[in-house]
């Protein structure tokens, strides 16, 4: 039986590297979403790309190996399947060329479609298929014939200097990175970003190693990584204490003669950069960072929302109202909040913005402010210290209370402000670390901090049931139910902390035989309630209890009833989880043992309003009726 293998390569000028895994992944899952809407079955689907090509290799098509739908069929198919693929880049920003009405990432120069040796001769965006492949734009052949799908990547391997399998140049460039150095002295920072950018800009990877200046080694460690990363492009190595040393990989994309000028052209360049750097260093540390505070009151946040000095008064108010409930020393939350964000006005802050926090962390060490406000100001501890979480979750409440307070409600899925990844922030931060607040409150108070300049009356319930809609769609991806959620009382959720805890430990409970008891007892009791027309008695009249299992019943009613105020206010929700198994004891021998409808009118009343205390008492907590 031959196998058929399919091939097509889409030429194209410069696609944007930054986006190219991307790119790569959206197109192969739009292919494969057409080629099973087409039931054409094969062994195997390979993806290619680079800057310059974008590929799809199909193995052994079973199809046409059995002659089951004629080449014709099979052609209007795979073209269907191109164009479709093609077109399918909806998020991605799209120009014309050639006066054509035709719309791409980047200008398409040429199209291979290929089945075994022969040509599909079709026009794709205007262009029509051929056999020629285009190679490395300095190295290899530029141009040869390709004959047979079959060839196809090792041609561009073998005669272009080209490696269109993205995996693959990417472990080798991870490979010969390694080699170049003594693995068992020093580590490679592979960092995932950089490296997929390296990979994207490169057809034919060739590594070179070089050394900066060692002067530079006393700079702060995430300045001088960051320039290295992000503005030579070059990846830093570290010896196994985990400092940083001198040398650096440098990935290219052409081999030549002049290696050495190519590192010491490089190397000129990155010690000019942290040269220049130096001098922006030297007048910062001029300047103490309580000394930029004042000059907040001439930046505006926002048209109508004030000065961004008022944003941090703000900040600095309602830290000091709850340092107290997360025993936070008041000194500390004072100090940081009014330092924060005063390395904004920083030289190397505004030349490197993704630095703000991380500098003003170093600024505040050389003048000797204390450890722990000095590492409260570094960005990258907010999931480490409850001084930097705390205040950031106040930063970005009040953050939405500005907006909302607007009317600047994200609507669908448009959301500039970042306001939905915002409140994920939030929630985040108050679970892992543990935050005591209360959402309506602290809202509140933040309000009346703004003045008169929020206009919407519902501010607080808009800001309230977003938040809660985030939470509760996060919760679902997390794989808890949606009964359980919306099993516990809303407004529960103002304490998020300890919404987030009942919740935990219903799912926890959820599994086992006597929790699903207890809900069926909890159903029975609100089924029968609502059949008795709401006959109750104000208080049970003990002088009606006839059965020992309706006494018991209601002695431990009384006892647990106190038991769980206690256990609420100390937040153990698992113990009451176990009180509440414990009394379904009783309640189920009262039910074996009892009747509730009898003729007695009295005794009938008294045991429904024993039915409604067990049902208020549950409900303290959760609805557990709708609980499946």
């Amino acid at each position: 039986m031959l196998n058929i293998n399919f091939l097509l390569e889409v030429g194209i000028e410069e696609l944007p590297h930054k986006n190219l895994n991307l790119i790569l992944k959206l197109f192969l899952n739009n292919f494969i979403i057409k080629l099973n809407k087409y039931s054409i079955n094969y062994s195997k689907i390979y993806c290619f790309i680079t800057t310059r090509r974008l590929g799809i290799k199909i193995y052994n098509l079973k199809e046409l190996e059995k002659k089951i739908i004629k080449y014709k069929t099979f052609k209007k198919k795979i073209i269907k399947t191109i164009n479709y693929s093609l077109n399918k880049f909806n998020n991605f920003k799209k120009m014309r060329w050639n006066n054509e009405k035709i719309f791409f990432i980047r200008p398409i120069r040429s199209i291979i479609i290929l089945l075994n040796n022969k040509l599909i001769n079709n026009y794709i965006f205007g262009i029509k298929s051929n056999k020629i492949l285009y190679g490395h734009k300095f190295i290899g052949k530029k141009k040869i014939i390709i004959h047979n799908a079959n060839d196809y990547p090792n041609i561009l391997y073998t005669k272009c200097r080209v490696i269109a399998n993205y995996k693959i140049r990417k472990s080798l460039i991870i490979k010969k990175s390694i080699f170049k150095i003594n693995k068992s002295i020093y580590i490679i920072d592979f960092d995932k970003k950089l490296l997929n950018e390296l990979t994207s800009l490169v057809e034919w990877p060739v590594i070179l190693i070089g050394n900066f200046n060692k002067k530079y080694l006393n700079y702060p460690i995430e300045l001088l990584i960051y320039i290295i990363k992000n503005y030579q492009k070059i990846l830093p190595i570290y010896n196994y204490d985990k400092k940083i040393i001198t040398k650096f990989i440098l990935i290219l994309n052409i081999k030549s003669i002049n290696s050495k000028i190519i590192i010491n052209d490089n190397i000129k360049l990155l010690n000019y950069r942290l040269k220049y750097i130096n001098n922006f260093l030297k007048k910062d540390y001029k300047i103490p960072l309580e000394k930029n505070f004042k000059k907040f009151k001439k930046i505006i946040l926002q048209e109508k929302l004030g000065t961004l000095y008022e944003k941090i008064l703000r900040i600095q108010i309602i830290s000091i109202i709850l340092s107290n409930i997360n025993k936070i020393n008041i000194n500390y939350i004072i100090r940081s909040s009014l330092l924060i964000k005063c390395d904004l006005f920083k030289n190397i802050v505004y030349e490197f913005p993704k630095l703000h926090g991380i500098m003003g962390m170093y600024y505040s060490h050389y003048y000797k402010e204390s450890e722990i406000i000095s590492i409260t100001l570094n960005k990258k501890n907010i999931k480490k210290k409850k001084i930097s979480s705390l205040l950031l979750i106040i930063d970005k409440i009040d953050f939405l209370i500005g907006f909302f307070g607007l009317n600047n409600i994200p609507k669908n899925k448009k959301d500039p402000f970042e306001i939905r990844r915002n409140v994920l922030l939030i929630l985040n931060i108050i679970i892992k670390k543990r935050i005591k607040l209360n959402l309506k409150n602290l809202i509140i108070k933040n309000i009346l901090l703004y003045g008169n300049k929020i206009k919407n009356n519902n501010i607080i319930n808009n800001i309230i049931n977003f938040i809660y809609k985030r939470f509760y769609f996060l919760y679902i991806k997390k794989g808890y139910s949606e009964e359980i959620i919306k099993s516990i009382k809303k407004k529960k959720f103002l304490n998020v902390l300890n919404f987030y805890e009942i919740l935990k430990s219903i799912k926890y409970f959820n599994s086992f035989k006597n929790f699903n008891n207890l809900i069926n007892s909890n159903k029975r009791i609100i089924n029968i309630l609502n059949k008795s027309n709401k006959l109750f008695y104000k208080k049970i009249k003990y002088f009606l209890l006839k059965d020992k299992y309706e006494i018991k019943l209601i002695y431990k009613l009384l006892s647990l009833k106190i038991e769980i105020k206690k256990l609420i206010f100390k937040k153990k929700y698992i113990k009451i989880f176990v009180k509440f198994i414990n009394l379904n004891i009783i309640i189920n021998k009262f039910f074996i043992n009892n009747i509730i409808m009898i003729k007695n009118k009295k005794i009938c009343i008294n045991r429904l309003t024993l039915l409604n205390e067990i049902k208020k008492i549950f409900k303290k907590i959760l609805n557990i009726s709708i609980i499946k």
